[in-house]
C-alpha cells in the first residue's frame, strides 16, 4: 500500500513536470505570436505612412503642372483646358487606389494590433501564474519580462488606429 501512494505522488510530480514544460513551451509559442503581430501592425502602420506622402506628393504635383501651364499664358490654353479632363480623371482613379490601399492597411493595422493586445494581456496573466508556480529560473523569467515590455502596451482599450 505504501508502494502504492509513492507511485502515486511520483506519477503526479511526473504530470505537473510535464504540465510546466508546456505551459512553458505553450508561453514561448504566445510570446512569439505576439512578435511577429506587432512586426506586422508596424509594417502596416509603415504603409500607411507612406500610402499619405504618396498622395500629397501626386496631388501637389498635379496641382504644381497645372499651374506651370496656367502661368505661361499658353496660346494653346485649349489644349491645357483638354488636358484638364483626363488629369481629373487621373486623380479620381489615383485617389480611389489610394483610399482602397488606406482601408486595407488601416484594416490589417487594426486587426494585428487588437490580436497583439489580447495575447499580451493573456501573457501579463499567465506570466503572473508562472511566477507562483515557480516555472521559470530567474533569467528566463527576466528574459519573459522583457520580451514582454517590449510591446509598450498595456491591459486596456487600445488606441486608436493611425489616420
Amino acid at each position: 500500500m505504501a508502494t502504492d501512494n509513492l507511485d502515486m505522488e511520483e506519477l503526479e510530480t511526473e504530470i505537473e513536470t510535464n504540465d510546466l514544460a508546456l505551459l512553458k513551451r505553450d508561453a514561448e509559442r504566445l510570446l512569439s505570436c505576439a512578435e511577429s503581430l506587432q512586426d506586422k501592425a508596424d509594417q502596416s502602420r509603415s504603409r500607411i505612412s507612406l500610402l499619405w506622402w504618396r498622395a500629397i506628393l501626386v496631388t501637389v504635383g498635379i496641382l504644381f503642372l497645372l499651374g506651370l501651364s496656367w502661368e505661361n499664358n499658353d496660346p494653346l490654353r485649349i489644349f491645357t483646358v483638354s488636358a484638364l479632363f483626363p488629369l481629373a480623371a487621373t486623380m479620381v482613379l489615383l485617389g480611389y487606389f489610394f483610399a482602397e490601399g488606406y482601408k486595407n492597411a488601416r484594416r490589417d493595422f487594426v486587426r494585428d494590433r487588437d490580436a497583439t493586445l489580447e495575447i499580451v494581456d493573456l501573457l501579463r496573466e499567465l506570466e503572473r501564474s508562472m511566477s507562483r508556480k515557480k516555472v521559470f529560473s530567474n533569467l528566463e523569467r527576466a528574459e519573459f519580462r522583457i520580451r514582454l515590455s517590449r510591446f509598450g502596451i498595456g491591459s486596456g482599450k487600445p488606441s486608436s488606429p493611425p489616420q
